[in-house]
């Protein structure tokens, strides 16, 4: 593979000629001043890598300390996070560094999923955290002794102008840390670091055995957030092993947006604040997102060490989302229901009123929530039976009523006819408040009467039809014995002039027929029915009453 990774061409170890703006110019003068202006090595590496990270717009800018024999690197600097500093590494695991280291020249990666270097790694790890490189060897008096890493999290390619630039700082870093007494100190003090954690380590071993079989996972680290212990449960979380966590930062385990927030929690440790139960986003091998919630507490017998207790709770919070999310659902179909919804705790105190209920009582939500009783709600006396019922087996069993009329009450002392729904609401055996359900019959019950009334009319009105059919018939169907009747009653009235007893009798029989003919007549002008009493309480046609000609 080309020193210049996936570009395909070599990069020229000779310089390159490129056009430097002013301001440039001027960052580049003050990174090389600050190299030698600073004397804390920790402090001059990262305002080197944090400048050059700003000026490149890069996501992250490291120093990586080569040791003599090439097996491992200390990351003694990085821009994203100044607590980071003294991290061992296994360069067996790092191809692109110990191809920087190998060769000692620059290496540009534009597209870490395409690169053959990294075919390795990204199989075994799954896709990196940045999309692009540029590696540039710091080269000492006895070769490679340290790498300046420039990472961006989008694809990016490095111009020549940009690598000349990055060059320039590797450069200068490098005659910084070729003065001996400084890459001493740089060594010594990172051997130094490392025989600190190991003194820690063994006094905190007496805590092993009760860390190692505990279901919980922890790991213990230096109040810097360097990591020194990781308990087999912790191992299983995140997903490798012990040797890929200890002497990594704390903050290294976790999501990268939550990286400022573990990098906050961690600086808080000198101020003696150990938070308890904060939730953090973790980052495992197998790529699965997980969830845990960690307590922080310092361990008495080693002021500079601090104990972190996780509990994956992955699914506890995404139960408690969908609950959320449920509960969010409901709300809105309750208060979505054209009905009125209303539900108290024993004492009458209303804990659930919707918008339907509203405007049903006349009162707002937040004049009644906690601070109106439901007995108000009823006429006075009601509520009472109303729970009576509700505890009784009459109406839907015991702890239910269903739809039972009853007459409610508004803000203004006005009648509301409604029917009721209603439950006890149960904590296992327990009743602990109730529910009720009210829906507004008043135009339902308008509508019933007016279609009472309308149905009474159409009765009658049925009625008077069928008596003035009758009276039609009746008065036809007599009309013509009647006639014949009057006809011979005349005929015999002539007949019997001069007799007094047979004439009188006559007379009668024609006055008779013509009354009769009158109420035949009448009974066929029939177009209601309008009654009057008769004998016996009986109820009769009243034909004057019924008459049209009336």
């Amino acid at each position: 593979m080309s020193p210049l990774g996936d570009r395909g061409e070599a990069e020229s170890v000779e310089p390159i000629v490129v056009s430097t703006s002013r301001s440039d110019l001027s960052a580049l003068v003050e990174l090389t001043e600050s190299l030698a202006r600073r004397h804390d090595i920790h402090d001059i590496l990262f305002f080197v890598v944090s400048r050059l990270a700003e000026l490149l717009e890069v996501d992250r800018g490291s120093i990586v300390l080569l040791d003599d024999r090439g097996v491992e690197g200390l990351v003694v600097a990085t821009s994203d996070d100044e607590e980071i500093r003294g991290l061992d590494i296994d360069l067996e695991k790092y191809p692109e560094l110990r191809e920087v280291m190998r060769t000692g020249r620059p290496l540009l990666i534009d597209d870490v999923r395409n690169s053959s270097l990294l075919t390795d790694v990204l199989a075994e790890r799954g896709p990196l955290e940045f999309s692009s490189m540029a590696l540039l060897p710091i080269i000492g008096e006895a070769g490679t002794i340290a790498v300046l890493v420039l990472k961006g999290r989008a694809r990016q390619s490095f111009s020549a102008h940009e690598l000349e630039k990055a060059r320039t700082v590797a450069n200068a870093t490098a005659i910084a840390l070729n003065n001996a007494k400084l890459l001493g100190a740089l060594r010594a003090q990172s051997r130094k670091e490392r025989a600190e954690r190991e003194r820690r380590l063994a006094a905190l071993s007496r805590y092993f055995d009760v860390f190692e079989s505990s279901a919980d996972a922890m790991l213990v680290m230096q109040s810097d957030g360097t990591i020194l212990f990781a308990n087999p449960s912790l191992l299983a979380l995140v997903g490798c092993e012990s040797k890929d966590i200890i002497g990594r930062h704390f903050s290294s385990l976790f999501a990268t947006h939550a990286l400022d927030r573990a990098g906050q929690i961690v600086r808080s440790f000198a101020d003696g604040e150990f938070p308890v139960l904060v939730d953090f986003p973790i980052e495992s091998r197998s790529g699965s997102p997980r969830t845990v919630s960690i307590s922080f507490s310092e361990i008495a017998s080693e002021n500079d060490a601090v104990l972190a207790s996780m509990r994956d709770v992955t699914r506890e919070r995404e139960l408690a989302r969908e609950l959320a999310q449920t509960k969010k659902f409901l709300e809105k179909v309750i208060e979505s229901s054209v009905d009125g919804i209303v539900s108290a705790d024993l004492q009458g105190n209303i804990l659930l009123y919707n918008r339907a209920a509203a405007r049903l009582f006349g009162y707002e939500k937040q004049d009644v929530i906690g601070r109106l009783n439901v007995e108000q709600l009823y006429p006075p006396g009601i509520a009472r039976q109303i729970m009576r019922l509700i505890r009784g087996p009459d109406h839907g069993g015991p702890g239910r009523l269903e739809d039972y009329q009853v007459t409610m009450v508004n803000r203004d002392g006005e009648p509301i006819q409604t029917t009721l729904s209603a439950s006890l609401v149960m904590d296992g055996a327990r009743p602990i408040a109730t529910l009720g359900i009210f829906t507004d019959i008043r135009e339902k019950l308008a509508m019933e009467r007016r279609l009472a009334l309308a149905q009474r009319e159409l009765r009658d009105h049925e009625k008077a039809s069928a008596v003035a059919a009758l009276a039609g018939a009746a008065a036809h169907e007599l009309n013509q014995p009647l006639t014949i009747i009057m006809g011979y009653a005349e005929v015999l009235s002539r007949a019997l002039v001069g007799d007094p007893v047979l004439g009188r009798a006559t007379e009668v029989i024609q006055s008779e027929a013509d009354r009769m003919a009158e109420i035949i007549r009448k009974v066929g002008t029939v177009t209601r029915v309008a009654t009057k009493d008769y004998v016996g309480g009986a109820q009769i046609i009243d034909l004057e009453l019924s008459s049209d000609e009336s």
